[in-house]
């Protein structure tokens, strides 16, 4: 639970439950489903487990938000988005988000999000790739970071580190397009890459000017 990596949080049981607090009050526990919730499934038979409920001071940004685009949706839980036919799924938060059975459960045709590490353990590129589903490597979506972090070492340059990490859109289609050629997962294909390029560097660093 990523709550509990959060400063002065403390872990505590209610009613058999789980409860996360600050300064002794909750804003994060866990719960079962309730006839309203088991109602919004409806035929679907509801995921296992209990649900995460959260403290929020103020209902009404959800709502607004909903209001103002109709087109948004909100999963009730993972799930349920996983089973859903979306287009793209972006992992954004915690790192080992793919794993065996979200790789079988899913339903969208890209992975694409900014988390690090989203691949659970080796192996789940391959899954992916055998299911059809498109997969961007984590390192190289929110490669944005390392390059502004780069940019600072040399005085941050808005406009410079800008034109670097526009140049993420044609190295992720460079990945896609190796992948293809040599018939790998783009995980694989990115490692290659990456690999590849470490090794020009060292060779350039190797070579001697004179003077």
């Amino acid at each position: 639970m990523i709550a509990s990596a959060l400063p002065e949080v403390t872990e505590t049981e209610r009613r058999g439950t789980r409860t996360w607090n600050v300064a002794g009050k909750g804003f994060a526990w866990e719960r079962p489903f309730s006839k309203a919730d088991l109602r919004r499934f409806g035929d679907e038979t509801p995921p296992e487990g209990p649900i995460l409920a959260v403290r929020v001071e103020d209902l009404g940004e959800k709502e607004a938000v909903l209001a103002a685009h109709p087109g948004v949706q909100v999963a009730a839980s993972r799930a349920e988005l996983l089973a859903r036919e979306i287009d793209v799924y972006a992992p954004c938060a915690l790192g080992g988000a793919l794993d065996d059975d979200t790789a079988a459960a899913l339903r969208a045709s890209i992975v694409c999000g900014g988390a690090n590490n989203q691949l659970a353990h080796p192996g789940i590129e391959k899954l992916l790739a055998d299911r059809g589903v498109l997969y961007a490597p984590d390192y190289v979506v929110n490669a944005g970071g390392v390059i502004q972090v780069a940019d600072e070492r040399s005085g941050f340059n808005f406009e410079r580190a800008q034109a670097r990490a526009e140049q993420i859109f044609g190295t992720t289609r460079q990945i896609f397009a190796l992948a293809g050629t040599e018939g790998v997962p783009p995980a694989v294909a990115a490692d290659r890459l990456a690999e590849r390029r470490m090794s020009e560097v060292g060779r350039l660093r190797g070579i001697w000017l004179g003077g």
